[in-house]
């Protein structure tokens, strides 16, 4: 998918009490006000697990260095001993997080 080129502006005006709040919902949902202004516009679930930010950040990591491993399995610079094992379990990691994310929005 391309780069979105986002070049329409919406302005609209709101009490000092609504865009402290506006801007307080967009920081505690990790957004920049953009982002949280749009997803909420649009009727996207906006989920916050504050408990699990250290581990999402992990996650990430290891996903990062799964594709990493993954990419120099499949140009032969490495053999990749136990690597679909370990993609295997991501997965099922990521899907854990997604049912949880379900049931915490319904």
């Amino acid at each position: 998918m391309g780069k979105r080129i986002k070049n329409k502006v919406i302005s609209f005006r709101v009490t000092p009490q609504v865009y402290d709040e506006i801007h307080s919902r967009a920081a505690a949902a990790g957004y920049s006000l953009a982002a949280f202004l749009e997803d909420a516009s649009l009727g996207v679930d906006i989920i916050r697990f504050p408990d699990l930010t250290d581990f999402t950040k992990e996650l990430k990591r290891h996903g990062s260095n799964l594709n990493q491993l993954a990419v120099l399995a499949h140009t032969g610079k490495i053999q990749s001993a136990g690597i679909d094992e370990t993609q295997k379990l991501y997965n099922e990691l990521l899907t854990l997080l997604r049912k949880t994310a379900e049931r915490r929005t319904g």
